[in-house]
């Protein structure tokens, strides 16, 4: 069986003139799809992403901030309290004075 039918877009043996617009070959802009990298998108949404990490690295150095002032007077409690355990009941003034 040889068969001999025309190729894709030339029915009959003629070409097709709608064939080429509405299936371009080769796009006229070879990366077109590419066109938000060119225009500043990626650079916009990068500078977003930078400026949403420094105030979330802010928040957390502040926080950090916070909780070694916490511990500071935590501690501050803590040798008060045993300042006044060392007076009472060690018979005396404590050692580091």
């Amino acid at each position: 069986m040889n068969d001999l039918r025309a190729p894709r877009g030339v029915p009959n043996g003629k070409p097709d003139e709608q064939a080429s617009t509405r299936h371009p070959a080769a796009p006229s802009q070879p990366l077109q799809f590419l066109s938000p990298l060119r225009n500043g998108y990626v650079k916009t949404a990068l500078e977003f992403q930078r400026a949403l990490i420094e105030s979330q690295m802010q928040m957390q150095r502040n926080q950090f901030q916070i909780y070694t002032q916490w511990l500071r007077s935590v501690g501050a409690m803590n040798q008060d309290a045993w300042d006044q355990w060392a007076c009472r009941f060690g018979g005396g003034v404590p050692l580091d004075g």
